[in-house]
């Protein structure tokens, strides 16, 4: 054939690297300590900087629409964290700057306006409720509810989560539109 090659290897395939989300579970090589005190330190760095270095840490690579937010990020780390605690942190900051980070298959992360999340397909998390994180990274997470009506629930969950994470309450509303009974 003319202009085609065709070859044979012998040679395994590659394996995919690690890569690393904020609902990994704290065990293995997610769990080691990573950043010692003051191993992350933001100050006044801008958006693209932040998301280089969660994609260094993700081992993902990060989607990023052209209309996000410009927001400029000041912290830094109190404690030694592992990777998914870092993750966990800069979810956090982000949301907290109207930017959520939802994952998008197991090699890449989108980064996405908070307003616009619930339609970017959130991972389900299938963790147990007691095992869910106190931070800002998005999940979805589908919920049977047993002798109450979603309209006596929305109330409650509104007031726990609305301070902590931005885009919980659009998510909320598609639910509560769809599961009206």
């Amino acid at each position: 054939m003319s202009g085609c090659a065709a070859t044979s290897s012998t040679k395994p395939a590659k394996s995919r690297p690690q890569t690393f989300s904020s609902f990994d579970a704290p065990t293995g090589r997610a769990g080691r300590i990573q950043f010692p005190t003051d191993g992350l330190n933001f100050q006044g760095a801008e958006l693209a900087q932040v998301l280089a270095i969660y994609q260094e840490i993700s081992g993902r690579t990060v989607i990023r629409p052209s209309a996000l937010p410009s927001p400029r990020f000041s912290l830094r780390n109190q404690a030694p964290l592992s990777r998914v605690e870092a993750l966990q942190l800069l979810d956090t900051a982000l949301a907290e700057n109207g930017i959520v980070m939802v994952l998008a298959g197991d090699a890449a992360v989108k980064a996405v306006p908070a307003a616009q999340a619930p339609a970017a397909s959130p991972p389900e998390n299938s963790l147990p409720w007691q095992a869910l994180l106190d931070s800002g990274s998005f999940m979805m997470r589908t919920v049977r509810l047993k002798g109450r009506r979603p309209s006596e629930v929305v109330p409650v969950l509104t007031a726990r989560t609305a301070s902590t994470s931005p885009a919980f309450l659009p998510a909320l509303a598609l639910m509560y539109g769809v599961n009206t009974a």
